[in-house]
């Protein structure tokens, strides 16, 4: 059984928003967040944060796994943690 994004029912899925500093080690949070399996997506981004991650995960202690992995860069002036709850419209 699945929901309405196509994710299995037990699957917790979340957006991350993360803050970089200093800029200079943007490829190097990077190349860390790029192997994570969980991240699905990744995206630079304007305004206050530099990157959106998706990820996807099965129980929330992996989630706050993978935050600890990002924060061990000892480079993150911030992140911002969404659990996506509903689905109201999702087109392919």
């Amino acid at each position: 059984m699945v929901d309405e994004i196509g994710m299995p029912l037990k699957k917790i899925s979340a957006y991350l928003c993360v803050s970089v500093k200093p800029k200079n080690k943007l490829p190097k949070v990077a190349d860390v967040i790029k192997n994570i399996e969980e991240v699905k997506d990744m995206y630079t981004v304007t305004g206050e944060y530099d990157y959106l991650l998706h990820i996807v995960v099965d129980e929330i202690k992996k989630l706050g796994d993978i935050v600890n992995i990002i924060l061990s860069t000892n480079c993150i002036d911030d992140i911002y943690t969404m659990l996506i709850v509903n689905v109201i419209k999702k087109e392919e």
